[in-house]
């Protein structure tokens, strides 16, 4: 059961979403949020879900931008495909009819957006 963001979250954050399988969308959004979990700093986990925050003990505005960078990730991860986040990523690929450079961020860019100035501690700092 995904805890940083839910169910009924993913449908206001994304224009148009429908789903028929509710189970699905918690997969795809508790797989979101360990990625989100993966760009906060050092907190200590909650035995409970294994994850670094409870949102109860947030404020408001750090538990709605949690929810939000979830919601973005998910969005991310559902646009890109899971086949994206389990295959390598390479900075340069050559061949004779293409070329390729740098690499796909493994987060979405709205994540950090979301995240940024909301008081959270974060393993890397974001630029707002």
């Amino acid at each position: 059961m995904p805890v940083y963001a839910l169910g009924a979250d993913f449908p206001s954050f994304v224009e148009g979403w429908f789903t028929t399988d509710a189970a699905a969308l918690d997969r795809l959004l508790e797989r979101a949020e360990r990625d989100v979990d993966g760009l906060l700093g050092d907190y200590e986990r909650v035995p409970a879900t294994g994850l670094k925050l409870a949102p109860a003990a947030l404020t408001t505005h750090q538990a709605y931008a949690l929810r939000r960078a979830t919601c973005a990730e998910a969005e991310y991860r559902f646009t890109m495909g899971e086949q994206f986040f389990v295959e390598d990523q390479y900075s340069f690929t050559a061949g004779p009819d293409f070329q390729r450079r740098g690499s796909l961020a493994r987060v979405g860019p709205k994540v950090l957006s979301e995240l940024a100035d909301c008081g959270l501690k974060m393993a890397v700092p974001i630029a707002t």
